[in-house]
């Protein structure tokens, strides 16, 4: 079997490491795995090429409101770009011989015209809670022309853009590697070296946040939370790891001046993207995603896979992820007040926050692993194919011509 993925974001985010984890598991499982992405510069595609993926990268543009001059700007170049990517996508079906598109987001509809104009299998996986319905029902409208087989990360999502359906999407929750995300693998001497790195005070308790520096990430509420948190303890140091997106930088700039007003230079770490998150995670005491629009952040499931004590925004899946109070904390969202208060009770609670910690894993086990949400990639593939009545490519087909 062979599979296209259309990404709509060519920076390395949730989809993306979402994308790449499953296709390395896949492939393991004689699934061959082919990427198209938006053009761009990031280091994602050249991750892909390293690990012997083929890559193609087209004009891809993904959709703004046109409530403001850039997002008339980019609304505008969507539309003008529409035909052309849609053709791209059509060689590259034609190129790849493909069986299965896999098309991540909501928002990638030139994937779903392609589809329509090709007839290939599909599967179309919505990542996204708040895209506006109005577009979610014209973009289904195509769906249905496609006869994509749909699925989401979180029942969330089903929720909200499937409520009336009577066939509900294929679930499909973002996988955590358990091999990669494992708590025994990380030395003290690698945690040391790491609060050495990054100057740690001697005897700080270590706060940490994943995300790329991004409105919708949050990253705002996590100063907030952070400047109410040194009110009571001076013993804290909040570390940031994540990318600034060059498209985001007066983003950037408002938290700079947000840590600066509030006089938290000292306390903050502002790292950049890493790839050594499980070392980072293990380093730190206590992790925090103050986003307020997620559906199955992946970085929850790694932070409760190092079996960390663990807070999270009521958001998408989160409830989903975390059992409240028994594996994690989850907060209102948009309330940074009640993100520092959970972290000072669980600081000052040592007892508490391990038998958080402790649950956290064995339930990234049981229902986030990266082998059984591959088996559920195989599972969907194999029911779209079958629905679609299109058996897979032969190898002689596949590679030997004709599509």
């Amino acid at each position: 079997m062979r599979v296209l993925n259309v990404l709509h974001h060519v920076a390395t985010g949730g989809p993306q490491l979402y994308a790449l984890a499953v296709a390395r598991k896949l492939r393991c499982q004689g699934v061959d795995v082919v990427f198209a992405l938006p053009n761009g510069n990031s280091s994602f595609p050249a991750t892909l090429k390293q690990e012997g993926f083929a890559v193609h990268q087209l004009t891809l543009v993904c959709p703004r409101p046109p409530d403001s001059l850039a997002g008339l700007l980019v609304f505008v170049r969507w539309v003008v770009t529409f035909p052309w990517s849609v053709y791209r996508l059509i060689q590259i079906m034609r190129q790849e011989h493909v069986d299965v598109v896999h098309v991540h987001s909501v928002l990638t509809l030139q994937a779903i015209f392609a589809v329509v104009l090709r007839r290939r299998t599909t599967v179309w996986l919505f990542h996204e809670t708040l895209v506006p319905k109005w577009y979610v029902r014209f973009a289904l409208v195509w769906g249905r022309l496609a006869r994509a087989k749909m699925a989401v990360v979180a029942q969330a999502v089903a929720d909200r853009y499937f409520p009336r359906q009577s066939s509900r999407p294929f679930l499909l929750h973002a996988p955590v590697d358990l091999e990669r995300f494992d708590p025994t693998k990380v030395t003290i001497e690698d945690c040391q070296r790491l609060r050495k790195e990054l100057h740690i005070p001697v005897g700080h308790r270590v706060v940490l946040t994943v995300s790329n520096i991004h409105p919708g990430k949050g990253i705002h509420y996590f100063v907030e939370a952070a400047a109410r948190m040194t009110e009571e303890r001076d013993d804290l140091t909040f570390v940031v790891v994540g990318k600034p997106l060059p498209s985001r930088a007066s983003y950037q700039q408002r938290i700079m001046a947000m840590v600066q007003a509030r006089g938290l230079e000292e306390r903050f770490r502002f790292t950049g993207w890493r790839d050594d998150t499980p070392q980072l995670l293990a380093m730190s005491d206590l992790f925090i995603l103050a986003s307020p629009q997620e559906a199955c952040p992946m970085v929850v499931l790694e932070a409760m896979a190092m079996a960390k004590p663990t807070i999270a925004m009521d958001t998408g899946g989160v409830k989903e992820i975390i059992q409240d109070g028994l594996s994690g904390i989850v907060t209102p969202p948009h309330q940074p007040d009640a993100i520092a208060n959970a972290a000072l009770a669980l600081l000052a609670d040592s007892g508490r926050a391990a038998a958080l910690a402790a649950n956290a894993r064995p339930r990234m086990a049981a229902i986030f692993s990266l082998d059984t949400c591959a088996e559920r990639h195989v599972a969907l593939y194999l029911r779209a194919l079958a629905e679609s009545r299109r058996p897979p490519l032969s190898p002689s087909e596949s590679y030997g011509g004709g599509a």
